[in-house]
């Protein structure tokens, strides 16, 4: 399965690491299937565990501890959690016995927490929570609680939260001046020394190195990407019902006409204990923005659905959380996609008279990520290419070239596209004919070069989907 979903990336790889890798997986699965199935099944007397009762990666959302967190393994009875690592431990396996390193024990202890203020009813103490390393025989290590580094923890989490609330606000100016001996002075540990300082250095050295107006421009940038960061998370005061924060500050009522939910969805019935990726919600009675165009949800859009009962309001801060993308929407059913499979079982578990589900909108910050690592990659850039983006140079222009087509009045705007070398901007309001006539025939035009070929993208699905039907409508194979 991973080779199918990564076959560019495992087809580059040395021969020999593909077989060594495949045989360590083969291996650590074996060694999983004897943890879960034997050791883990039997840990606790009073406390069974069978295959039926295991959720893999669930998430959670805890407001009252500014957290969530996406499990590795839990009970249905939220009782018990385990983390997989499939790297070394601390101390690797000596005599039969693995210890854990310390930030593996501090996810836990967060875990832990999370359940415990928001979901279980258990005292803290009493939760059985494991940390699983696949590599090692008997690498099922428990975990107890340990309040001083769980408080460590959380201090560690504010001081995140309040970074990037001031940058922000103030911006990242202090990158440009600082160094990897100014984070962690006089520090001689040999991970640091010789992997973590060198990769810190170079990163900030292409902003040191930067020209005033090139680091200019990326601070400036960096700031605005660190403000839109912070609204995705906590919304905007002109703009209302924003941020993933809505989650639980919104009402449901709000959230309804803002058409931010589909709730009282009934799942349709799926295969008996098989691996489920494609979930199907009918809607049921009083379903809110069921196929009509009050509702704020697209195809293609990452959302998170949760059972809840039936007398209550949906809460997805009180319940396990399943994420998901929609891939179809209809006037009387939902279509989603797991991110990650799940056995049936778990959710006949909450497929009960007195249960329905709730699908809101999720957020991830993988996006804002890739913006930051844009910013990174302009800094790295030759120096032409920086120029060219700044405005510094013109974009370089063939007059040479000619036009293979005929495409009418549109000819010299195919012909200046042809003659473009760095890059051509088509700009116009909506519905000017940008994608179906600026676009197609530029498109056309490049593919009469023998064997060419042709990266479209764009911004949203929705403009994907509208690129795609000219192309059928064109005939053109893609």
């Amino acid at each position: 399965r991973v080779f199918c979903r990564h076959a560019l990336a495992c087809a580059c790889c040395p021969d020999e690491l593909g077989t060594d890798c495949q045989r360590d997986a083969q291996r650590q699965r074996e060694i999983i299937g004897d943890i879960i199935g034997t050791s883990l099944m039997h840990k606790r007397d009073h406390r069974p565990v069978t295959p039926d009762e295991i959720v893999l990666e669930p998430s959670f959302v805890c407001p009252v501890l500014g957290l969530q967190g996406r499990m590795d393994l839990i009970h249905l009875g939220l009782d018990i959690i385990v983390e997989q690592k499939g790297g070394k431990a601390a101390m690797g396996s000596v005599d039969g016995h693995v210890r854990q390193q310390q930030k593996h024990y501090v996810q836990l202890l967060l875990y832990r927490a999370l359940f415990h203020y928001a979901y279980s009813q258990l005292p803290y103490a009493d939760m059985a929570s494991y940390l699983l390393y696949s590599r090692y025989e008997g690498g099922l290590v428990e975990l107890s609680a340990a309040r001083p580094l769980l408080h460590e923890a959380m201090k560690v989490r504010n001081q995140i939260a309040w970074s990037e609330r001031r940058w922000a606000e103030h911006g990242m100016d202090f990158l440009a001046t600082m160094t990897a001996d100014s984070i962690f002075p006089n520090c001689n540990a040999t991970l640091w020394q010789r992997y973590q300082r060198p990769d810190i250095d170079r990163l900030l050295a292409a902003l040191r190195l930067a020209t005033p107006l090139e680091r200019a421009y990326c601070l400036r940038l960096m700031r605005f990407v660190a403000c839109e960061h912070m609204l995705a998370k906590v919304g905007s005061r002109t703009k209302e019902d924003s941020g993933f924060a809505t989650t639980w500050t919104a009402s449901v009522e709000e959230k309804r006409l803002s058409g931010n939910i589909y709730e009282r969805l009934v799942m349709e019935p799926m295969a008996p204990c098989g691996e489920q990726e494609d979930i199907v919600f009918v809607f049921g009675d009083h379903s809110w923005a069921a196929g009509a165009d009050m509702s704020n949800f697209r195809v293609g859009d990452i959302v998170m659905f949760y059972p809840y009962r039936r007398d209550h309001e949906p809460d997805a801060t009180a319940s396990i959380v399943f994420r998901s993308t929609v891939t179809d929407i209809r006037t009387d059913r939902l279509c989603v996609r797991l991110r990650n499979p799940q056995n049936t079982c778990v959710f006949d578990f909450y497929n009960r008279q007195d249960m329905c589900w709730a699908v809101e909108h999720d957020f991830m910050e993988a996006s804002f990520t890739s913006l930051y690592r844009g910013l990174y990659a302009f800094l790295a850039a030759p120096k032409e290419r920086r120029d060219l983006v700044l405005g510094l140079r013109q974009p370089a222009v063939d007059a040479t070239t000619t036009l293979r087509g005929d495409y009418g009045s549109f000819n010299s705007l195919a012909l200046s596209a042809r003659q473009a070398q760095d890059l051509f901007l088509i700009i116009g309001p909506p519905g000017t004919g940008k994608t179906s006539f600026g676009m197609l025939n530029v498109l056309k035009e490049q593919l009469l070069e023998s064997g060419s070929s042709v990266l479209l993208t764009a911004y949203t699905n929705r403009a994907v989907d509208e690129s795609c039907s000219k192309l059928v409508e064109s005939d053109i194979d893609l």
